[in-house]
């Protein structure tokens, strides 16, 4: 998608096992899409870690995923999703925007801004800057 955009000069993407360590290079954003309710607590935990060591001081983190209201009952997109995150990972699930903002903190970030059903398919898009 990149190349056929003709941003390569712009974007680098990269492939790399975010549970592991954090990836070679410093940048000024990322983006991470459907990732971080595929994995369970501690995983996210740690990929958000592994992130946050790349990411350059005032760079932005975005997290496109479905995000749940801290009363776990809405969006409805998101309570949806979370039966069927249930069912088919292991431990993956939709986690809620109290969970993401700890993490996030734990991981350096602040300025966390989360807006519920903004992205594609009603997921919701989760903005934090490094700290």
């Amino acid at each position: 998608m990149v190349r056929e955009a003709q941003l390569t000069d712009r974007v680098t993407v990269l492939a790399a096992d975010i549970l592991e360590g954090a990836p070679e290079g410093r940048f000024d954003a990322a983006v991470l899409r459907n990732l971080i309710q595929v994995l369970g607590p501690d995983a996210a935990r740690r990929a958000l870690r592994n992130v946050g060591q790349i990411i350059d001081h005032g760079g932005r983190l975005f997290i496109v995923g479905h995000v749940l209201e801290d009363n776990r009952l809405a969006p409805l997109e998101a309570v949806y999703l979370n039966l069927a995150f249930l069912s088919v990972y292991d431990e993956g699930q939709a986690y809620t925007e109290r969970e993401y903002r700890t993490w996030l903190a734990e991981a350096g970030f602040t300025d966390v801004d989360v807006r519920y059903s903004a992205g594609p398919g009603a997921a919701s898009i989760v903005s934090a800057r490094k700290g």
